[in-house]
């Protein structure tokens, strides 16, 4: 089945730059506009024979074909990657090849500004596109040159590059000591673990480790919190309330039982608390969990703490496991609630000479 083009089609004419729409800039900022490439890791396809049964050459295509569009005054175009060698020289998972996203934008004076101004329009639109494809879509690096009228080519401008996506949809961590695990692993003296429970807890414990991206560590690691708390006695209780007034109505008036009900997130608090973390962060915590649900956006800006939300909450996993395993506090691993974390993306600042493809028009007229 070929896929379908569902926007305009590219075309990219040799003439003069024209303005775009311009989104607000703030008052007390310099306007810059910004030429944004991003590198795409793009799904392939192969295209059958006509009329049916195996094509004569497999030749795989991207499954997103050169287009463009312009929303809300940010245009947006997908075209061929231009490799600065070879194909060859730059590697790419089997099954994907690449493709660049090119916009421009008006923002500030650092190339940050460009990335925060595009980080909801780039970001809706790749997750719309994957949804649609049923494959998602990667970034493997992004850069930004500030093309500011007037401008030719040859002038040295400011620029900047990403290696790997700068968006916090794809905050990644890694951990320096936070975690020190046996150096060689050891058979156990027994695979026996009673409670399905833990033994659930602990499959998640593990799927947290096999992850860099710290969104996919907070709900894993979340999971196993939530089991570990039920497979203990712990619990906050309280009486039902009236949800207009606030007042507490301990017994029900027609029956007189109980009406006191279990607190999903006093409980959960609580159960963090009593490993030693503070009020204020696990009522954190229980905030970043709300995403799991809705009740907080899985958003731009949502969880820039969620990196060192991640180290306390897998420290206190580790923690109730031990428990649970009956292992001691000194046994391996040995997990801290804080210390050092990286994103492993390389980030580049500097100048660089205009191009001539930088000054043409990303959407004709």
């Amino acid at each position: 089945m070929s896929p379908s083009a569902s926007f305009q089609r590219l075309t990219v004419p040799n003439s003069v730059r024209r303005p775009y729409d311009v989104q607000p800039v703030s008052d007390e900022t310099v306007a810059r506009t910004w030429r944004v490439t991003a590198t795409l890791l793009v799904p392939t396809w192969i295209e059958s024979a006509p009329g049916g049964g195996p094509p004569a050459k497999l030749e795989p295509k991207s499954r997103l074909p050169e287009q463009a569009a312009i929303y809300d005054g940010v245009p947006m175009v997908v075209r061929t990657h231009q490799y600065p060698g070879s194909a060859d020289s730059y590697p790419v998972e089997p099954g994907h090849t690449l493709m660049e996203l090119v916009s421009e934008v008006v923002a500030g004076e650092e190339p940050t500004s460009a990335v925060r101004a595009l980080e909801v329009p780039v970001t809706t639109l790749l997750d719309l596109l994957s949804f649609q494809m049923g494959a998602a879509i990667g970034i493997e690096q992004m850069n930004a040159i500030d093309v500011t009228t007037p401008v030719a080519v040859g002038d040295s401008r400011t620029f900047h590059f990403w290696g790997g996506s700068p968006f916090g949809q794809f905050q990644r961590g890694v951990d320096m000591e936070a975690v020190r695990g046996q150096l060689l692993g050891e058979f156990p003296p027994s695979l026996g673990i009673e409670d399905e429970r833990v033994a659930a807890a602990l499959r998640w414990f593990v799927k947290a480790l096999s992850t860099q991206f710290l969104h996919d560590q907070y709900l894993f690691l979340w999971i196993a919190l939530e089991i570990l708390c039920d497979a203990t006695a712990f619990k906050v209780e309280e009486p039902s309330r009236c949800p207009r007034c606030g007042h507490e109505t301990p017994e029900c008036p027609s029956c007189g039982r109980p009406t006191t009900q279990r607190r999903q997130g006093q409980t959960m608090q609580g159960f963090i608390e009593q490993f030693g973390v503070s009020k204020a962060d696990s009522s954190e915590m229980w905030k970043c969990r709300q995403i799991m649900h809705g009740r907080a956006q899985f958003q731009p800006g949502t969880g820039e703490e969620i990196g060192r939300l991640v180290q306390l909450l897998r420290a206190v996993v580790a923690a109730g496991l031990k428990s649970q395993l009956g292992l001691g506090t000194g046994n391996p691993p040995l997990v801290s609630a804080s210390g050092l974390s990286i994103h492993p993306s390389l980030s580049l600042g500097g100048t660089s000479l205009i191009t001539e493809d930088q000054l043409r028009p990303l959407v004709d007229a």
